[in-house]
């Protein structure tokens, strides 16, 4: 008789072990199946972070090179007015000759007149044509600092968004938390040998590949995060600076106004220019690099949930 309550006493332990391993192992799949869809998304945040950042860079990029073309234009239309403001004092330093003047002095003085008409002519249809050039750059260059400035803050705002949160980090705590359980009820199944080799097996690969979970750093996301809005911060601020001095630079009032005032304006804005397209490649080099470690964290996701 005692025999009998003694087996009866190992069937019903064996059963209770292989349902406290069936009820772990189903807790296990609650807390850990939806994770990778979560990650996907955040995946997809940061992929559209980079794409955004890209356009920053090439916006700025543009701006700078315009900014610089349309310095080597405003060069150019300097030196032709102070061509045409010599040449003007040349021709007041022509000496005018009195009626009874010899002929042939008279033929030079008129030839040197009418080249320097020629000249005078010639320059200031120059100076006309890059005045419009100019103007053009400085429009096109104003256009792309603005649209940098959007871009960037459009870019900030989804690298914000592009952060682990609270729930997404609690969901794998869980997760882990339910795999240490599932892994102690399949040592007192292994050893009591109430559940099968491919049941034993089975929750075996479970445990391998959800506890991957416990090697992954989540705060890898969250710094790379980080970093794209500052550098997309400081490259809308750069751009949005840039945007108004080249837009003043460029108004009519300016221009033809104070030349030193349009030069150092045109200067702030080709910097301003520089400045935002750097910080727009910082941006994607974060958005980039957090990407890579998102689609690394997917990996472990997929692989847990394909587990079960």
């Amino acid at each position: 008789m005692r025999i009998f309550v003694i087996v009866g006493l190992l069937l019903l332990s064996a059963g209770a072990f292989a349902a406290g391993m069936d009820d772990a192992l189903l807790m296990a799949q609650r807390n850990c199946v939806g994770i990778s869809g979560e990650l996907s998304d955040l995946k997809k945040m940061a992929g559209i972070g980079a794409a955004v950042s890209g356009v920053g860079v090439a916006t700025g990029g543009v701006a700078l090179g315009v900014g610089i073309a349309k310095a080597n234009v405003d060069e150019r239309l300097e030196q032709l007015k102070q061509e045409v403001i010599e040449l003007s004092k040349s021709a007041q330093n022509i000496p005018v000759y009195s009626i009874d003047v010899d002929w042939a002095g008279f033929d030079d003085a008129i030839a040197v007149l009418d080249v320097g008409g020629q000249v005078s002519a010639q320059n200031n249809a120059e100076i006309d044509k890059l005045e419009k050039k100019s103007k053009t750059l400085g429009n096109v260059r104003t256009g792309m600092l603005g649209a940098s400035t959007v871009t960037n803050i459009v870019g900030a705002v989804v690298a914000n968004e592009s952060k682990v949160k609270g729930d997404l980090q609690e969901q794998i705590n869980a997760c882990l938390s339910s795999v240490k359980v599932l892994e102690r009820e399949y040592n007192q199944a292994r050893i009591s040998r109430s559940v099968s080799e491919e049941q034993l097996a089975y929750v075996k690969h479970v445990i391998t590949e959800c506890g991957e979970w416990q090697m992954v750093d989540m705060s890898v996301v969250n710094s790379g995060a980080r970093g794209a809005v500052v550098s997309s911060g400081v490259a809308a601020g750069a751009g949005a600076v840039g945007t108004v001095t080249s837009a003043m630079a460029n108004s009519d009032s300016v221009r033809d106004g104070d030349d030193k005032k349009e030069k150092n304006l045109n200067t702030v804005s080709n910097v301003m220019a520089g400045g935002a397209t750097v910080a727009s490649v910082a941006a994607t080099v974060f958005n980039v690099k957090q990407m890579n470690s998102v689609k690394k964290i997917v990996s472990v996701a997929d692989n847990c949930e394909g587990a079960f």
